[in-house]
């Protein structure tokens, strides 16, 4: 099943806990400990989750996928003999994350050890595990990867499915786009946006829940929503925007602007950001920034996928166009994206109509505008 929506609440952040809440077994892709896997080691670690990273390599690294497997196969035909024999599969682990060639090495583990582990997660590749065949197999399957991987898109891909047939609890989550080493932020082909969102996946399946400063997530407490004017150091503002980015990557392939930009953006004369919160819990941004003396930009609407259908979005835009008309805005305008269907419908609803482009943002399809005055 292909799921584009996030309905874990968090950030990455430092968690303000110390016992960990998770124990993982991180399994390296075929180029071996490069310093992108260590990188992605440490953020797993920064969420309170305790990570064991076997070298397989004995401190080789590669650059290539064929120098890699070439090494691979030489040293022990392939890499879960290896991890058989290592003290490393011998503790108790809560999940075993598996990245590219690492998933062969899952055929190391021990029908026992796997039992024991309650979710396998691959990243980039699939192998079915030693239990696949077994109809009470015990580990939940999640892959996340890209549609277009060459290394995963056929044989690894319809893998999966003949195996999810058998087993309907697992799950697949495919980005748009080819990538295949996009968590490993010493390659080329790395991505923020796609290693922020296998990381929240990460948790979601962990059952970890962080937002920053705010502390652990808890249901919506009881109590009205209220819409209030922020700023851009409102720890609710990043976590809304973070999730804004996740959201609009997984159901478009669109990488938009970065955090940074974004605030750069915020800090010009006139900007107004404003948070819908029910108690402490964030539930949608959008923020008014200046084009011109007249015209201003609406950016980053978002709203917590739990609480769409209370019309939360249509009390932030009425919100914004209040503080637009108060500081003599004449014309509000905004970039979308076809795709985005609900977001869209909202615009119209409100007044808003197609309009000729006003900037050069290649991530967006459409263009539009509302007079106020």
């Amino acid at each position: 099943m292909i799921q584009s929506g996030l309905k874990l609440m968090g950030v990455i952040c430092q968690p303000r806990i110390s016992t960990p809440m998770a124990r993982v077994l991180l399994l390296h892709h075929i180029l071996g400990v490069t310093p992108g896997m260590v990188s992605f080691k440490e953020r797993l670690e920064r969420l309170n989750i305790e990570v064991v990273m076997p070298d397989l390599f004995d401190g080789r690294t590669f650059e290539d996928v064929e120098a890699g497997q070439a090494y691979a196969e030489e040293r022990h035909g392939f890499l879960g003999g290896e991890l058989a024999k290592s003290p490393y599969s011998l503790p108790r682990f809560d999940a075993v994350i598996a990245i590219s060639y690492g998933a062969m090495a899952v055929a190391g583990l021990s029908e026992e050890k796997l039992s024991e582990v309650e979710d396998l997660i691959y990243i980039a590749s699939f192998v079915p595990p030693p239990l696949g065949r077994s109809d009470d197999f015990g580990p939940r399957v999640t892959v996340i990867a890209s549609k277009d991987d060459p290394f995963f898109a056929e044989e690894d891909h319809s893998s999966f499915l003949e195996f999810q047939s058998a087993h309907p609890e697992s799950n697949l989550y495919l980005f748009a786009g080819e990538s295949h080493f996009f968590i490993d932020d010493s390659r080329e082909e790395f991505s923020q946006a796609m290693t922020d969102i296998t990381i929240f996946k990460i948790l979601e399946v962990l059952g970890g829940k962080v937002i920053g400063d705010l502390g652990e997530s808890t249901p919506a407490p009881g109590g009205e929503v209220v819409i209030i004017e922020t700023s851009l150091d409102d720890p609710s503002v990043t976590y809304c925007t973070q999730r804004y980015r996740q959201e609009l990557f997984l159901q478009i392939g669109v990488d938009p602007v970065t955090d940074i930009e974004w605030q750069e953006f915020c800090k010009k004369g006139n900007s107004h950001i404003f948070l819908a919160k029910k108690g402490d819990l964030p539930l949608g941004t959008v923020t008014l920034a200046p084009l011109n003396g007249t015209d201003f930009e609406v950016k980053r609407l978002w709203v917590e996928d739990s609480s769409r259908g209370l019309k939360i979005g249509r009390r932030l835009m009425e919100r914004l166009e209040a503080a637009a008309i108060s500081i003599g805005c004449e014309r509000i305008l905004l970039d979308t994206h076809n795709d985005l269907v609900a977001a869209v419908g909202l615009y119209r609803s409100l007044g808003y109509k197609e309009d000729a482009p006003y900037n050069s943002n290649e991530r967006c399809q459409l263009w539009m505008s509302k007079r106020l005055r």
